[in-house]
């Protein structure tokens, strides 16, 4: 081998090590790792336009795209203000500044001759307090920078909690915990206060709830205290109400808005969620594989946001435990997190000297108990997304939940229009732009069944059903196929040149529809199941999956792939016995030089068209779902039962990624311009992954 074939070898052989690791960087956060990873290959042209290096780039991409705010020295604190308009930060320098996010300017404070260790603002902004490594505890009016107040203590404060109506401080001196009234019409603390022996080791941090009737603290002894705050007139007292001992230093402390949950986490790589009065133990955390350092609820309160030391941030639902949002954060431990008041973004302050504004998704998706199976295709040159589909296994028609199609506007991720049938859907297909169905752009085919129950004999029969709708202006299309079909429409696909559809029911039956004519091209009646069908690219032959598990007349069983002209409908020999058990998927290189299998086998085989010989065989998932090459061939994903995406590199069959998805993804498909890719999970959910820089996201949900 010549050395010019010797190093490319070694290039390709770096590259699958470096995309595997820089994914696995990723999803533990460690943004300068991923960096290092693949910057090798940033500019080579051979990799820098894959599809699986544009998706992990886009990762380092939405962090470098977050507005940034640079400080001379490490940030500890940040607080969006009550309008939302101003990101207050507080810095090792002992300045506190005030970053007007509609100007792009920003104004700076002194309050300290040391760290500062934290601040908080009153609930109508214009106090502001600061606690500071000098020993000190200050009180500010925010709009003129104004001192109002001080008090020295014995050590260093590190930390400060306000109540929502700023009548109230708490601030932690060395072993004791002091809460002080705030008078409102002064804006000064006044006497009597109460300090209480706490935390041995000192407080890491503080929190009252929102009505100010309680107070937490968490610290470096291990321990979480919440005391109830009794206070009347210039008077305060605290109630002590429950502690919790845990095994490694406590750092962070939140309360629900609406006083029914508190969360605590730190050292012990978990972060956990009691509900209040009961005590009882509601949701853990343990996503962040690394220490806890700070926490917040969004204002929705079931959505907890938490940081962490390897520098990311994971929104996550306390009632399902689901991660909703993972936001990349910095290369080094985040201090502080804050939610904006419209739960819109997140603000995050780092060792890395800086503090970075994110947008972030909380929307709620749909959730259904039934194991769905969604259909998704891309419309509009893949500005659109339809989804599609019904209960993956149903027991019979009659029983199944009735879900229609939606086409998703992809800027936006909101629904743009909803398909709603009056049956049972199980398929989408969406044909090409040029159609004899409409002159105003694609069509979205749905096809499914109609239970009909016969009211004297008490039987259910069923009628299949194909209908069409104009993606552009979401109006159901006049032209029906059903008197031609028998059975639960299974699959749907339009030809490239969009003449024809070819559809299969669960009743064995295959169909080649000619739209232009409005009448079959050819059908027939398979003697086995039907698992999977795809079109190859020039549009001259259908590949059908088949699947018999059992024949009792002692004929055929097994997998086979069969070949179907697609104009004439003769079959085309010899069949293809890629598995041992049903094909679940078949996907085509545009160049139509591979092709790909999934099987409920568990394998992924990649084979050449020409040949059709000696597959390489991929132990890819527990029960693989789906298959799809990227637009170059180059790359081939798949998706199955083990709860994970998986990319691979075409020619070699070796993993270059594997990226976590929950719920179970059970479908793919690539945009026609490569740069998107959409992933249908089992809960009828979609995640979207862009690798338009425009449009970022990792992956982004729609609702």
């Amino acid at each position: 081998m010549s050395q010019a074939k010797l190093r490319r070898e070694a290039d390709r052989r770096n590259y699958v090590l470096s995309t595997n690791g820089a994914m696995q960087a990723i999803q533990e956060s460690n943004l300068r790792r991923t960096r290092q990873l693949l910057s090798p290959f940033l500019d080579l042209e051979e990799y820098k336009n894959r599809f699986e290096m544009r998706l992990l780039s886009t990762h380092l991409e939405r962090a470098d795209a977050a507005p940034t705010f640079n400080h001379p020295c490490e940030v500890n604190q940040a607080v969006f203000s009550p309008d939302g308009n101003t990101v207050v930060t507080g810095g090792a320098d002992g300045r506190v500044r005030f970053w007007d996010m509609r100007t792009n300017t920003h104004r700076e404070l002194p309050a300290h001759q040391g760290r500062i260790g934290d601040l908080a603002l009153s609930g109508d902004g214009r106090l502001l307090f600061t606690a500071g490594y000098d020993g000190f505890v200050r009180l500010w009016h925010a709009g003129e920078l104004k001192q109002l107040w001080e008090r020295q203590v014995d050590g260093p404060v590190p930390c400060v909690a306000v109540t929502q109506d700023g009548g109230l401080l708490a601030w932690d001196s060395p072993s004791k915990i002091c809460v002080i009234p705030v008078d409102a019409d002064t804006s000064q603390p006044s006497r009597p206060h109460v300090c209480i022996p706490a935390h041995r080791r000192g407080a890491t941090d503080l929190s009252f709830s929102r009505d100010g009737s309680m107070l937490a603290s968490t610290g470096m002894d291990y321990n979480f205290h919440v005391w109830r705050v009794h206070r009347s007139d210039q008077h305060v007292s605290l109630e002590w109400l429950r502690t919790q001992t845990h095994t490694a230093p406590l750092m962070a402390v939140a309360f629900s808005a609406d006083g029914k949950h508190v969360a605590a986490g730190g050292w012990h790589y978990q972060t956990m969620v009691w509900a209040i009065p009961t005590w009882e133990l509601v949701s853990t955390m343990h996503e962040h594989g690394h220490s806890s350092t700070s926490l917040c609820f969004a204002p929705d309160d079931r959505t907890l946001l938490s940081s962490s030391r390897r520098g990311d941030v994971i929104a996550w639902d306390i009632v399902s435990s689901e991660v909703r949002d993972r936001i990349p954060g910095h290369e080094r431990a985040i201090n502080a997190i804050d939610v904006s008041p419209d739960a819109e973004l997140v603000v995050t302050s780092s060792r890395d000297r800086t503090a970075k504004r994110w947008p972030l998704d909380l929307r709620q998706r749909k959730r259904s108990s039934a194991h769905l199976r969604t259909q998704i295709a891309f419309v509009d040159d893949g500005k659109k997304l339809v989804v599609g589909g019904g209960v993956f296994t149903p027991r019979s028609v009659s029983q199944q939940t009735r879900y229609g199609g939606s086409i998703y506007d992809l800027s936006s991720g909101h629904r743009q229009a909803l398909l709603t049938p009056d049956f049972n859907v199980r398929s989408i297909a969406v044909s090409p732009t040029r159609n004899p169905l409409s002159k105003k752009g694609a069509v979205v085919a749905i096809g499914g069944a109609l239970a009909l129950h016969q009211a004297e004999s008490g039987a259910s029969a069923v009628r299949s059903q194909v209908r069409f709708w104009c993606s552009t202006t979401s109006r159901e299309l006049k032209h029906s196929v059903d008197p031609h079909l028998v059975g639960l429409v299974d699959y749907l696909a339009f030809s490239p040149d969009g003449e024809a559809l070819v559809i299969s029911t669960a009743s064995r039956q295959l169909v080649v529809w000619d739209l232009v004519q409005g009448r079959p091209r050819w059908q027939i009646d398979l003697e086995a199941d039907i698992s999977s069908l795809a079109i190859k690219p020039d549009g001259e032959e259908l590949w059908v999956g088949v699947w018999e598990a059992n024949n009792p007349t002692g004929g055929w069983y097994g997998a086979e792939i069969r070949h179907f002209s697609m104009h004439q409908g003769g079959e085309i020999r010899p069949r293809l016995e890629p598995h041992k058990e049903a094909v679940t998927s078949i996907a085509f290189t545009r160049d139509e030089t591979r092709f790909a299998t999934a099987s409920m086998d568990n394998t992924v085989k990649i084979w050449d068209l020409e040949t059709k010989q000696e597959p390489a065989q991929i132990n890819a998932h527990e029960r693989p779902m789906s298959v799809a090459f990227s637009n170059d061939g180059q790359t081939l994903v798949s998706c199955g039962g083990d709860g994970t995406v998986k990319f691979w590199e075409t020619k070699s069959a070796e993993q270059l990624a594997s990226v976590p998805q929950f719920p179970l993804p059970v479908s793919l498909a690539f945009s026609e311009d490569g740069d998107t890719l959409a992933i249908g999970r089992a809960d009828g959910s979609v995640g979207v992954w862009h690798v338009d820089k425009a449009r970022l996201s990792w992956p982004k949900n729609l609702d």
